[in-house]
């Protein structure tokens, strides 16, 4: 098998006033990942794009970006995925932004999301002139793309979409996914982490996903909380992108994957000023060894593990992704003297308020 490298790019947010930013990223970008091919012995690179290309899915803001992709497109593969940015929201879809105000996400049936999707129009028309490579597999919110060594699935996450979506309210329909046979490297990618889809929802797809995929990839957050190898059995590899161009986050830059017989190699390179700095690297079988647990010499399967610190109920918060037991804090009852010599029971949630400090006071 010969070596594959995969370039994660995520959330550019192009518009007029940042254009010549991120044109100019790119650029340096076209060179910086000839560095990295020689550094790895890769002549195959693949693009993946997981989503807001544009700042507001408009038509002049992708041909901003026209040039920059063609060229990418001479380096290798260029494979998009939308983003909530990739939706054009300024009132010429009406229908579709009430059907998605009016009717719950999992009735909406694929003829009425076809009405929705035309927010979605201008990204489409972008996709179909630099995507250069045929789909095997395809939805009407996905697509697979195959070689002989790896195999690629988009997902659109951001078909439900709006200005002010909330984690945990979106929603994608499970039969969407195509599942991938083992027999090579198996990725997928979409815009939104797993934590923004509706809690059922999050885990049918996220045990679909780790059956059938072993590289998943997701963007939206801005913060490359980067790698990590999820379940015992299957070994998902998961990854968060990094933003391409955030102008509120210090840290902007991309991801490389390289995907070899033995292992997988992840990269991350943030801009510097003039160019990229390789930052971070991990290899996925370090993160599977940093995952195994231990009790003396008795190891201790991951699932076993995190069956000890399930909860048994499913909370959400939107901070992470799982909560877990350490997660949560119970207040213990603490029992004060009084001057009759009774003892009288209060919450240590209510001690702390600041009248019943000046009260009884707290020593630590």
């Amino acid at each position: 098998m010969s070596k594959n490298i995969l370039i994660n790019i995520s959330d550019l947010h192009t518009k007029q006033t940042n254009t010549e930013t991120i044109t100019a990223r790119l650029e340096a970008l076209k060179n910086y990942i000839e560095v990295i091919k020689l550094k790895h012995d890769c002549k195959k690179v693949t693009f993946i794009v997981s989503g807001d290309i544009a700042y507001s899915g408009k038509c002049s803001e992708y041909n901003l970006l026209l040039s920059s992709f063609e060229q990418l497109n001479k380096l290798g593969k260029v494979i998009l995925c939308p983003g909530n940015h990739d939706n054009d929201f300024s009132g010429e879809n009406e229908a579709g932004n009430v059907l998605l105000k009016s009717m719950p996400l999992n009735s909406i049936i694929p003829e009425l999301r076809e009405v929705v999707l035309k927010n979605q129009s201008n990204y489409r028309e972008f996709e179909d002139l630099v995507c250069d490579i045929s789909a095997t597999e395809s939805g009407q919110l996905s697509k697979t793309f195959k070689t002989e060594e790896i195999s690629i699935t988009s997902l659109n996450t951001a078909w439900c979409s709006s200005i002010r979506e909330e984690s945990g309210k979106l929603y994608f329909p499970p039969d969407e996914i195509q599942k991938q046979p083992k027999g090579c490297v198996r990725v997928i990618f979409f815009h939104h982490p797993l934590s923004w889809l509706e809690a059922n929802n999050n885990k049918e797809i996220r045990n679909i996903i780790r059956s059938n995929y072993d590289i998943l990839i997701s963007g939206h957050e801005h913060i490359a909380d980067s790698f990590s190898v999820e379940d015992d059995e299957y070994k998902l590899l998961m990854v968060e992108s990094i933003s391409f161009f955030d102008e509120y986050n210090e840290e902007n830059g991309f991801l490389s994957i390289v995907i070899d017989e033995n292992d997988i190699i992840l990269e991350k390179h943030t801009w510097s000023g003039r160019d990229y700095d390789l930052v971070q690297t991990k290899r996925k079988s370090e993160l599977i060894k940093f995952n195994e647990k231990k009790v003396g010499d008795i190891d201790i399967s991951n699932e076993f593990y995190k069956n000890l610190y399930d909860l048994g109920a499913g909370f959400h918060h939107t901070c992470k992704e799982k909560v877990c037991i350490p997660d949560i804090f119970v207040y213990p009852n603490i029992s004060i003297e009084s001057s009759n010599d009774k003892l009288k029971r209060i919450s240590s949630e209510e001690i702390l308020n600041k009248e019943n400090l000046k009260k009884y006071g707290l020593m630590l």
